[in-house]
């Protein structure tokens, strides 16, 4: 699902206070596929993405679609990892079947804590 996205960060007409119809429709496509995920279908609520929600807080889809209207989403948010999405991460796709992890451990947690807390944990 993650085509382009970048009309989630060009909301309104420069220089005018419309809003772009492409912002909207998407926000509309946004809302749709967040009333397929488990939270919505069990509490009727979805997170809401929006600058100042920022995923933690859930809301009716009338909210969720007002507030990204009014402040639009989260920056960095193209990859919609709170509503079932999966970012495809390289550092997991240098893991090979059958071998220690530890033995191909990526570039990307050496030399940080995150490398520490994992060896320790082992």
């Amino acid at each position: 699902m993650n085509s382009d996205r970048s009309w989630m960060y060009n909301r309104n007409n420069p220089g005018r206070a419309s809003m772009i119809p492409k912002f909207a429709e998407g926000v509309t496509r946004f809302i749709n596929h967040a009333m397929t995920l488990d939270d919505f279908l069990n509490s009727r609520l979805i997170r809401c993405p929006c600058v100042n929600c920022e995923n933690v807080r859930y809301h009716t889809t009338e909210t969720v679609a007002m507030h990204l209207m009014m402040n639009g989403f989260k920056p960095g948010y193209t990859v919609w990892t709170s509503h079932g999405e999966v970012e495809s991460d390289t550092m997991f796709n240098n893991f090979v079947v059958g071998e220690s992890s530890r033995s191909t451990e990526h570039n990307y947690f050496q030399g940080s804590r995150v490398s520490d807390m994992i060896n320790d944990a082992f």
